[in-house]
């Protein structure tokens, strides 16, 4: 391959003040997407370096010659996660270049839950509220909520047993949205989902949050490796 040939021209001069310097292990990042390189300069024993010579542009090169070939995934192994950054690796103890892929896993952390109790509340509007259930032979009711990029929403219907279309009142939501504020971040970054649920029986009225935060975390996964 012509643009593999000659990043390891480059990467056998560039060698040489990596061992002056004493570079064991230098990375420079790649955009995922158009593949230009974001920085040339890279991290060695603690200080910010440039390059000696205008390295980025054969990186770019080679990368868009492997990636025309085929042999640069842009997904991660699974094919669920598409691979936002390139790391460019160079090992110059070994002389050894890796290209790793990194993406994003999102996974949903344990169930949450808090509890309200209508007679602790001393709120007649609350237990009120409890009583009107029962009184319509819905002794429960779910309201879903969810957020996620700075905003988030409590659904102002529920679902009873006889309908799927329940009303919730203004002082419900807002007793609602009083329990998310003890899950600072529910509705920012990558936010989170659940419901609240009114149950009236056995003399109890509770009101239950049952919360799902989600998180984003980076994996990485080797792409592609060669010796110079």
């Amino acid at each position: 391959m012509k643009e593999q040939n000659e990043l390891k021209v480059v990467l056998n001069i560039f060698q040489k003040f990596l061992e002056l310097n004493k570079c064991k292990k230098i990375m420079i990042d790649v955009d995922g997407y158009d593949l230009n390189v974001r920085d040339e300069r890279f991290m060695c024993n603690g200080q910010r370096v440039s390059p000696p010579i205008p390295i980025g542009k054969f990186i770019e090169s080679f990368m868009e010659s492997i990636d025309a070939s085929g042999d640069l995934d842009r997904y991660s192994e699974d094919g669920d996660q598409e691979i936002y950054n390139y790391e460019f690796v160079i090992d110059s103890e070994n002389k050894q270049v890796s290209i790793l892929g990194n993406y994003s896993v999102y996974k949903v952390e344990e169930t949450q839950m808090t509890e309200l109790y209508a007679k602790d509340m001393d709120d007649e509007e609350f237990s009120n509220f409890f009583k009107k259930l029962r009184e319509e032979g819905d002794f429960e009711l779910e309201v879903q909520f969810e957020g996620g990029g700075d905003s988030g929403w409590i659904h102002d219907t529920g679902e009873t047993r006889k309908t799927d279309y329940f009303p919730v009142p203004p002082f419900i939501m807002e007793t609602m949205y009083q329990m998310l504020e003890d899950y600072p971040g529910w509705e920012i970054n990558e936010g989170s989902q659940g419901e609240f649920t009114f149950e009236s029986s056995g003399g109890k009225d509770r009101l239950t949050l049952y919360m799902n935060m989600n998180t984003e975390e980076t994996a990485e996964e080797l792409i592609y490796q060669f010796n110079y």
